[in-house]
């Protein structure tokens, strides 16, 4: 008997759902939606090997701490994840950042921005880019170790034309030193994150 057997890839976690469930126009609290308070939130959740969310952080915030506590609470109570695989294809801790904004519901419902237009994480200057571009992004998923050190690197749906792109990218994140994960008790932990890198030309 013969068996296929295939490679195995990094990957991060996913949204079970868009996120449009997570929060909505009834969860705005009576004295934020009195002072008329609105504006947009970039958070930070840790996503278990189970798919949950286990801790959520503030990275930017137009708004109060009010909001602020009640959009990570809400997360981390209703967002479901798939969760994020490592080399081996097994179960592993991930972060996933996105953004949220918050407007009243007079307006319009409570939506979320998904991780592709996360805030850049690396830049490169390069003197060309292919087809006279003046910049260009590529997506990586990569592994980072208890010490902060990418261990494992790849494109998020490379572009064939992207492949020197890439390893450019991953060969640059391999030589920075990260914050490291930790769990709910403090102990460092390795996990799959997203990283956009920008490639850029310098200025004639």
């Amino acid at each position: 008997m013969f068996g296929l057997m295939f490679a195995a890839a990094l990957a991060n976690s996913t949204p079970v759902d868009t996120g449009r469930s997570w929060l909505t126009a009834r969860d705005y609290p009576a004295d934020a939606r009195k002072r008329g308070e609105e504006g947009i939130l970039w958070f930070v959740i840790l996503v278990s090997p189970e798919g949950r969310v286990v801790r959520c952080d503030i990275v930017q915030s137009q708004l109060s701490s009010e909001l602020n506590e009640k959009t990570c609470s809400l997360v981390t109570a209703r967002a479901k994840f798939r969760p994020a695989t490592d080399e081996t294809g097994a179960p592993i801790y991930s972060e996933w950042q996105t953004r949220m904004e918050w407007f009243l519901p007079s307006q319009r419902q409570p939506s979320t921005t998904q991780s592709i237009t996360m805030p850049v994480d690396m830049e490169i200057q390069v003197q060309k880019l292919p087809k006279g571009a003046r910049e260009k992004s590529v997506g990586l998923v990569v592994k980072i170790d208890t010490d902060g050190h990418v261990t494992h690197c790849q494109g998020i749906k490379p572009d064939k034309n992207d492949a020197k792109l890439v390893n450019v990218a991953c060969t640059q994140a391999r030589a920075l030193t990260m914050e490291s994960g930790k769990d709910n008790d403090g102990r460092p932990i390795p996990f799959v994150r997203a990283m956009l890198v920008a490639f850029r030309t310098p200025v004639q």
